[in-house]
């Protein structure tokens, strides 16, 4: 799981950027104190494009970036305060859900069929918003989070879901192109697909 290549480190600062965008594309919910936001939907992008190292990097370098004071978080926030937050929980649920998409791409897993990709992207949408709301209880009370932290947000979920998957074939070829153009620049012979790898 460690980032190791220049293809790496371009792929999380490119995603950090992207997850930044994202916060940026929010809008808020009636009653609900928390914004929809594209967030989500690249921060799984990131695991199942990149893997499991370098997906789990471009959400640490978000953080980061929001914690140093640059206004990343959505609503402009900063500072550790959003870390610690009662919506911090959700940010744990950025690093892990990439992680894990990351863990399933590098197995294959994902780009083998549109509904592989489909499962994973509701499967992280729902660790994300579970963790979330699960930290999020301890603030507001099991019922306020379930109506503010989790109900809200289920038919966003379910869209950007389906974009996701639907993004995700395009974008691992995207990627796994890039990477050859980068190993030819350097000299070395690209390596050949695997077929029981597909194309993640």
């Amino acid at each position: 799981m460690r980032v190791v290549t220049r293809q790496d480190w371009l792929g999380a600062l490119g995603f950090a950027v992207l997850i930044t965008v994202g916060a940026k594309l929010s809008f808020e919910l009636p009653g609900v104190s928390l914004p929809q936001t594209g967030q989500t939907l690249m921060v799984l992008l990131a695991g199942a494009v990149l893997g499991a190292g370098a997906g789990s990097v471009a959400v640490l370098l978000y953080i980061a970036a929001g914690v140093a004071g640059l206004e990343v978080f959505a609503g402009n926030r900063t500072g550790v305060a959003v870390l610690i937050g009662p919506s911090g929980g959700y940010l744990l649920g950025f690093w892990l859900a990439a992680m894990t998409l990351g863990w399933l791409r590098d197995r294959g897993w994902l780009a083998r069929h549109w509904w592989a990709g489909l499962v994973g992207m509701l499967a992280g949408h729902a660790m994300i918003i579970l963790i979330g709301a699960g930290l999020l209880v301890f603030s507001l009370g099991l019922s306020a989070a379930w109506f503010n932290g989790v109900q809200p947000f289920l038919p966003g979920a379910l869209v950007k879901s389906i974009l996701g998957a639907a993004l995700l074939l395009p974008l691992s070829i995207g990627w796994r192109k890039l990477g050859r153009l980068l190993e030819s620049t350097n000299g070395k012979q690209p390596e050949p697909d695997h077929p029981d790898r597909g194309v993640g």
